[in-house]
């Protein structure tokens, strides 16, 4: 049986998640760390998850010299625009539900303080 490898050689700059600004971290979380920007709110589960999904990144790729072409069954992870880091479907679901929730909380503290761009401790 002849296995097949379906891959796009473009870089993921089309990504739909944008980049958050850096705030205070609610109790039980940390930054979640995808990249030295990477600003969003995590857990300590998810945190490790992505420790583990940078340091294998490059098994998750058909070929380690092109960076941007994910092995069949894997996608971008997009944590943030340019997230080209190939994990599980599951995975960057997680990612954006994180992103989500992390936008969301913010705006919330937004809308009460105009002048704080970040969740009030």
């Amino acid at each position: 049986m002849a296995a097949f490898i379906v891959a796009v050689a473009a870089l993921p700059v089309n990504a739909i998640e944008e980049r958050v600004r850096e705030c205070a971290c609610n109790s039980g979380f940390g930054f979640r760390m995808a990249d030295a920007d990477d600003f969003v709110w995590a857990d300590r589960a998810s945190r490790q998850i992505i420790v583990e999904e940078n340091r294998n990144h490059a098994a998750s790729h058909v070929d380690e010299n092109v960076d941007w072409t994910c092995k069949s069954g894997f996608v971008w992870r997009d944590a943030f625009n340019g997230d080209g880091v190939c994990v599980t479907p599951a995975s960057r679901s997680r990612v954006h539900a994180e992103n989500r929730r992390h936008r969301d909380q913010n705006t919330r503290f937004e809308v009460q303080d105009p002048h704080s761009h970040c969740h009030l401790q």
